[in-house]
């Protein structure tokens, strides 16, 4: 049988009936036969027919009731039904209609009748069904257009904010130049301006030369810190990265602050043994413990003696090591302040106030973040989010 044929399903309880349909319609389409109600449904489940020609009048189940089963199946609820009838009661057309038929067909059968009214809705059937899919791939492509605006959206909303946070960086760093640089620059030129130039024995022109000296120092290191985050900013992401083992970065790290450890007479407690290998840039990894340990040393009660607690974890994409101390804290409205360059809060230590800007860079390039939880008199708890991904499996 031809794949390609049309199949309609003839439902009549007459023997001559079916005969005379199939001798009309056989040439043209596959044509299934059904002697009752009970048989057109399962057949109609089973073959899915382009058409059915119902004849209404039958035994057991009559055709309204086949065509209302029909309908309420999702399978075969699209399937065009004619009716067959040697009714002409009105009542009958319409309710035959209201059930979802889409003709009828007058006994005794015309041949050309038949012929035209089967081709006809198998025409409209196929237009039906074709406007159907039509609409379901301008659906499927309003999605993906959708999601490609959406995606796009995104995209474009993750480059504002980066453009964002790079015009802040710039005018950060402007500032930065103005503020610092202003200074030893303008003691640089009253100090000169101080000098003896025509008594070069004159014992003042020691002092200045001195603080000279201490001027142009500062401003070679205002120069460096931000050559290194210059460095840092214009480096790619995955530059410089290794699977490095975080115990030996933390172990090289303890080994740099063990005189100040011991200076200080600190107590340090280690629980990392979670910890697995992650793919960071080992100097940014060691640069940020070496800052969080020196801070939580410095920033300390006078009679108080350091306790430091470094820990682990894993938390759903991130590796996550906290640092935590028994310091003198910090007030919750100057925990942003804290990662601005330059930002000192306790003027009593040693430091040009860069180290915690330094950290949030590095961690930042490494596209991870910080979190900082504090009390005043408490403490401080520095935790750094690493994205983590399961690494390559390391031989034993």
């Amino acid at each position: 049988m031809d794949e390609l044929r049309k199949k309609v399903l003839v439902v009549d309880d007459k023997p001559n009936n079916l005969s005379l349909v199939t001798s009309l319609l056989k040439s043209l389409y596959e044509v299934l036969l059904a002697n009752n109600g009970e048989r057109a449904i399962n057949i109609a489940q089973e073959k899915i027919p382009d058409l059915i020609l119902l004849d209404i009048m039958m035994p057991g189940l009559s055709g309204f009731e086949v065509c209302e089963q029909l309908k309420r199946d999702p399978r075969t609820k699209n399937i065009p039904i004619i009716f067959l009838t040697a009714k002409t009661d009105g009542d009958d057309f319409e309710k035959a209609f209201n059930l979802g038929a889409v003709d009828y067909i007058t006994k005794p059968i015309i041949s050309k009748e038949l012929l035209v009214r089967v081709k006809t809705h198998l025409l409209i059937s196929d237009q039906r069904s074709n406007m159907i899919r039509l609409n379901e791939e301008n659906a499927r492509i309003n999605e993906n257009l959708e999601n490609e605006v959406q995606k796009r959206t995104i995209d474009l909303s993750i480059a504002l904010k980066k453009l964002e946070k790079q015009n802040r960086d710039l005018d950060q760093f402007s500032k930065l130049l103005s503020h610092n640089i202003r200074g030893p620059v303008a003691s640089s030129l009253g100090l000169i301006n101080l000098f003896n130039r025509k008594d070069n024995c004159d014992p003042v022109n020691l002092d200045i030369i001195n603080h000279l000296e201490g001027c142009t120092i500062q401003i070679d290191e205002i120069l460096f810190d931000i050559s290194r985050i210059l460095e840092i900013r214009d480096t790619p992401p995955d530059a410089n990265t290794e699977e490095i083992e975080f115990q030996d970065a933390l172990d090289s790290v303890l080994q740099k602050v063990k005189t100040k450890l011991n200076d200080t007479k600190a107590t340090i407690i280690i629980n990392v043994s979670d910890a697995p290998r992650v793919k960071v840039v080992r100097h940014y990894l060691e640069n940020i413990l070496e800052h969080l340990l020196n801070n939580a040393l410095s920033y300390q009660s006078a009679d108080c003696i350091p306790e430091i607690k470094i820990t682990s974890h894993k938390e759903n994409n991130f590796f996550v090591f906290s640092v935590t101390d028994n310091g003198i804290g910090i007030d919750q409205k100057e925990w942003e302040k804290i990662f601005e360059p330059y930002m000192r809060l306790d003027y009593s230590t040693h430091g040009r106030g860069l180290g915690l800007y330094m950290v949030n860079t590095q961690v930042e390039a490494m596209k991870g973040h910080v979190e900082v939880s504090s009390s005043i008199g408490q403490g401080s708890t520095f935790s750094i989010f690493i994205p983590y991904k399961p690494l390559s499996i390391q031989p034993t």
